[in-house]
């Protein structure tokens, strides 16, 4: 029995056929790179001009090796879909993991809230530290002098403004502004609770007394251990023991 010849179309369709089977077979890929690889050798999509080896091409050949060109770029177009896909999705999840960020406009309603609130609480202690040199002040027209309770909270806070002093003048970090100093200066007030006085400063200042109140006997304070009337009874005490020989 002769052998039945075979076309050109017929080759054709068993390449494409056997082309498509192992483009099946193929392990699954993830790049368009990949996929080009991997993509079996297509037929031509046309043909050229000429046939080959004397032999024509059919329509259906032509429309077959379209249809497998299609299959593929339509892979490769699926392939770049879920590559973007994953990308979209690896980025909300580091936005979830996150999630302490805040957007710029939302830092920068904290950082103004916050701002407001040192200035508010700023404002405040100015307030009371104002409050207190009044203190003070009334304190010492009425008394003429700062010896204050101990325990009086008014005390307290003068003690530690003598303490802000002691850093200020060793350079630490202070409280103590230029401006707070100098509105104590304005009233006198002594930075050091007890300051030794020479011999003559004392005599001058019981003469003061003396002429004050026409005697020389200073009441004792008990919350001033260098006063007057402390140096006074000293003097006293030495003068009897030199009577005593």
């Amino acid at each position: 029995m002769p052998k039945k010849k075979t076309t050109a179309a017929a080759r054709k369709r068993r390449r494409g056929a056997d082309d498509e089977a192992e483009a099946a077979a193929a392990p699954a890929v993830d790049t368009v790179e990949q996929v080009e690889a991997a993509m079996p050798p297509l037929p031509g999509i046309l043909p050229d001009p000429a046939p080959h080896d004397g032999e024509e091409v059919s329509v259906e050949a032509i429309a077959e090796a379209v249809a497998i060109a299609d299959a593929a770029a339509g892979a490769v177009a699926a392939i770049e879909a879920g590559m973007a896909a994953t990308a979209e999705e690896g980025e909300a999840g580091t936005a979830g993991g996150e999630g302490q960020q805040e957007p710029p406009a939302s830092k920068r309603s904290r950082t103004a809230s916050a701002a407001t609130a040192a200035a508010v609480g700023s404002t405040k202690r100015t307030e009371n530290w104002n409050a207190r040199f009044e203190e003070l002040r009334a304190f010492h027209a009425e008394k003429g002098h700062f010896h204050l309770p101990k325990k009086d909270t008014l005390s307290q806070w003068a003690r530690d403004q003598r303490t802000q002093y002691a850093k200020a003048e060793r350079g630490a970090q202070s409280t103590l502004t230029p401006e707070r100093r100098e509105a104590l200066d304005s009233i006198g007030f002594p930075w050091r609770l007890w300051t030794k006085k020479t011999w003559e400063e004392r005599l001058s200042d019981l003469q003061a007394f003396k002429d004050e109140h026409g005697n020389c006997d200073v009441p004792i304070r008990r919350d001033e251990p260098q006063s007057l009337a402390t140096w006074v009874d000293e003097q006293r005490k030495l003068y009897r023991n030199k009577q005593k020989g």
